[in-house]
C-alpha cells in the first residue's frame, strides 16, 4: 500500500519536476536595425517526446499573444496574422527553438517568449523571453572627423547627428565627456572633443553603430596669424564708413542750423 502512494506521488509530482530548468532564452534583450532578418533562440533540455513548443510575443502592458506552435515531429502552426512575417525552426540536434522575422518592423518591439508543453501536462512551461527592441532608420547618419593642427599639438574630434545622452565618444581608447549642442539650420546634434596630447583616433558608438575616425592629411586644420583680406570686403568696409561720416555731419549741420535760426524766429513779431 505503501509503495502504490509513493509511485502515484511520484506520478504526480514528476511533469511538474521536470518542467523546471527545461527552456533557456539566453538573451535577455536584442537590438536590431529596421527592416533586418531576426533570430531568437531558445534552448531546452530534459525535454521527452512528445512535447510542443510555443511562441508568444507580449507588447508592454499587454497579455502574451500566441504566434506560432511547433511539433517534435516538425510540424508547423501559426495564427494567421503572423505569416509572411514570423516562421520558426526546430533543431533537434542541438536542442534549440529559433523564431525567424523576416524583415524587423517598429510594431516587432515586444518581448518574446518560448514555452514547452508535454502531452501528458496541462500547463506551459515559459522561459524569461528576450525582450526585442527595433531602431528606426536614420535619415543622417553618424559622421566623425578628426583634425590635428599644424603643430600636431592639438587633436579634435568633430561628431555630427546624432542624439543627446545616447552617444559615447572615445579618444584613443579613453572616453571623453562633451555635451552636445543643436547645429544651426539642422535637426541633429553635433560636438567637438579637444585632445590636447594629440589623439591618433576617434570612435562613436550609439545604438549599435559605430563609427571610427582615423587622422587623414587632407583633414589637417592650418591656421596663421597673418592674413590677407578680402579686396571686396575692404572697400565696402570703407564705404560704410564713409556713409556714417556723412550721416553724422548732416545731423550736426542741421542741428547747428536748427540753433542759429531758432532765437531769431521767436524774437519776430
Amino acid at each position: 500500500m505503501v509503495t502504490t502512494l509513493c509511485i502515484l506521488l511520484c506520478l504526480t509530482l514528476y511533469p511538474y519536476h521536470t518542467l523546471s530548468q527545461r527552456l533557456d532564452q539566453r538573451e535577455s534583450e536584442k537590438v536590431v536595425k529596421m527592416a533586418t532578418a531576426v533570430n531568437l533562440t531558445c534552448a531546452y533540455s530534459e525535454v521527452s517526446t512528445p512535447f510542443y513548443f510555443f511562441w508568444y510575443q507580449q507588447l508592454p502592458s499587454k497579455p502574451p499573444v500566441y504566434l506560432l506552435q511547433r511539433t517534435y515531429l516538425r510540424d508547423n502552426f501559426q495564427a494567421p496574422h503572423t505569416e509572411g512575417f514570423f516562421s520558426s525552426i526546430l533543431d533537434k540536434d542541438a536542442q534549440e527553438m529559433h523564431l525567424l522575422l523576416s524583415s524587423a518592423r517598429p510594431s516587432d518591439a515586444a518581448a518574446y517568449l518560448c514555452a514547452v508543453n508535454h502531452r501528458s501536462e496541462k500547463r506551459l512551461q515559459f522561459a524569461d523571453g528576450t525582450r526585442l527592441s527595433v531602431l528606426p532608420e536614420r535619415e543622417n547618419r553618424i559622421s566623425a572627423y578628426l583634425l590635428r593642427t599644424k603643430q600636431d599639438s592639438m587633436t579634435a574630434c568633430v561628431v555630427n547627428n546624432i542624439r543627446p545622452g545616447a552617444s559615447t565618444i572615445l579618444l584613443s581608447g579613453e572616453r571623453v565627456f562633451v555635451e552636445p549642442t543643436i547645429v544651426q539650420g539642422e535637426s541633429s546634434y553635433g560636438m567637438v572633443a579637444v585632445s590636447p596630447d594629440g589623439a591618433i583616433n576617434c570612435s562613436v558608438s550609439q545604438d549599435g553603430e559605430e563609427v571610427t575616425a582615423v587622422f587623414d592629411e587632407s583633414y589637417r586644420c592650418i591656421f596663421e596669424l597673418d592674413f590677407e583680406t578680402d579686396e571686396k570686403l575692404n572697400i565696402l568696409s570703407i564705404t560704410v564708413l564713409v556713409l556714417r561720416i556723412v550721416f553724422l555731419k548732416s545731423v550736426v549741420l542741421s542741428g547747428c542750423v536748427t540753433f542759429l535760426l531758432f532765437p531769431k524766429w521767436m524774437m519776430s513779431p
